[in-house]
């Protein structure tokens, strides 16, 4: 896994930041409480005491004891109202009773346990990127800590394995800077842990089943199609740019049944739109499950307050696609694919997060004598890929009617042009270790049904064009 542990920063600046609020809370409080209670008392009668009602051995009214705490409250009310409106003070008045702060501290001594004792993979990620796009960090958990706007702040995510493969006993800590204990923000865990026996009951255990693409298909032919202009578009007419990625697991569920899982990712979005789309099919022994993302029991920051994020603050929305009825035939189905990192070695690929994958085709057109005549390129799509360790199967989808053999006709031929070749590549925003072949493109089987019957009237058409322009 990608380890990136060192991040200068000031911890204390850090600190200082993310609790302003905080202290200034605190100080209206206090602003409160001395307008709302003075420390000389007033005297309000010629002997100094209001006597009314049944008086207590110090002279002071019950009554205006009772009216004294019906001020504080709504003293406390008023300070509340006027406070600037946050996540994080809402956080804070809903934890003034106060939190055991040994729940972060015995939390912190299970992950060092835990990490002695156990087998694991750990990956380093911005918050901020981890907070918006989980989906790709960890596919079957959403992040466990609220989203903060600062680059300096980062997570480190630790996953147990079982037989080198991911299961959902997780463990997460918030830092800043150089990972160690004094630079901790907060921690965070799992609900689900695996006990040693269960662990030797496991030894060797993996699916023993290949992630069958036939559903994957199935649902990119009948989800997604090719407009009349050659634009790869979603059910709702967006046109898209498209990617999936497969995903190994062994995961424990509430009433501690023990599956492994085989999952497929399919994620994309909109050429206009930074947000994106997904859906997730997850397998085990031919039966379907649908894994709940919400994963985490304890988020707590040092001290003591409750980390959990409030709402999702994920760019990733899960819409329905995978499902045995999609019969979505509108314009041409069928797509084209390439797989950016197909025979890499998984321990090699480095991705650094928030680097995009453009796709682009480029198609250059001869004369017999091999003079070249033409030239086209044009930008088909641009993602994020997943993080270490998915992106081996990971896919990128595009329109096929453009491409070497399937191509629209106004890419078929410039000119009198008698040959053509298009290449499709593949580049990165950030520097990136993939390995890719332009020949190694798949197409669907829509596709070479759609080719097979009409190849010879589209071939026929393409000769007499450019037998018709050389004249």
């Amino acid at each position: 896994m990608n380890n990136v542990n060192d991040h200068s920063s000031d911890p204390e600046k850090l600190l200082k930041e993310k609790l302003d609020e905080l202290s200034s809370s605190v100080d209206c409080f206090d602003k409160i409480s001395s307008r709302a209670f003075p420390e000389d008392e007033l005297d309000f009668s010629e002997g100094g005491f209001i006597v009314s009602g049944t008086e207590n051995v110090t002279g002071k009214s019950k009554k205006r004891s009772l009216l004294k705490w019906t001020a504080a409250a709504a003293a406390v009310i008023t300070g509340v109202a006027v406070l600037p409106r946050s996540d994080f003070a809402d956080r804070l008045f809903a934890n003034l009773g106060g939190e055991d702060k040994t729940i972060y501290s015995d939390l912190i001594a299970e992950i060092d346990s835990q990490l002695d004792s156990g087998s694991y993979i750990h990956l380093d990620v911005p918050l901020s990127y981890y907070a918006k796009n989980d989906v790709l960090v960890t596919p079957l958990a959403e992040c466990p800590f609220e989203l903060v706007n600062n680059d300096n702040i980062f997570v480190r995510i630790f996953i147990r394995t079982v037989n080198d493969l991911p299961t959902n006993q997780l463990y997460a800590v918030e830092y800043t800077g150089s990972y160690n204990d004094g630079n901790f923000l907060a921690a965070a865990k799992s609900f689900y842990s695996f006990s040693d026996d269960e662990i030797q009951a496991l030894d060797g255990q993996s699916p023993d089943w290949n992630i069958s693409y036939d559903f994957l298909s199935h649902t990119v032919e009948h989800m997604f199609y090719t407009d009349d202009s050659g634009n790869f578009c979603s059910q709702n007419g967006d046109c898209v740019s498209l990617a999936s990625f497969s995903y190994y697991s062994i995961l424990k569920d509430d009433d501690d049944n023990i599956s492994c899982l085989a999952s497929d990712i399919l994620y994309g979005h909109a050429l206009d739109s930074s947000s994106y789309f997904y859906d997730i099919c997850s397998v085990s022994e031919n039966e379907s499950i649908n894994p709940d993302r919400n994963i985490w029991d304890i988020s707590v920051y040092y001290n003591g307050l409750n980390a959990k994020p409030d709402t999702n603050n994920s760019d990733f929305s899960r819409t329905v696609l995978f499902n045995d009825e999609n019969n979505y035939t509108n314009g041409i189905i069928g797509f084209a694919c390439v797989e950016p990192f197909a025979g890499a070695d998984v321990n090699s690929i480095s991705i650094s997060p928030a680097s995009l994958l453009n796709l682009s085709y480029e198609t250059s057109f001869t004369d017999v004598d091999g003079s070249k005549i033409g030239y086209s390129s044009s930008a088909i799509s641009s993602i994020l890929p997943p993080l270490d360790g998915f992106p081996i199967t990971m896919r990128m989808y595009f329109s096929p009617y453009f491409g070497p053999y399937f191509a629209s006709e106004k890419d078929l031929y410039i000119a009198d042009s008698p040959y053509r070749s298009t290449t499709v590549n593949i580049t990165s925003t950030e520097p990136m270790d993939f390995v890719y072949s332009s020949d190694l493109i798949t197409y669907s089987p829509a596709v070479y049904k759609f080719a097979s019957v009409d190849a010879e009237e589209k071939l026929d058409k393409i000769n007499n064009d450019i037998a018709a322009a050389s004249v």
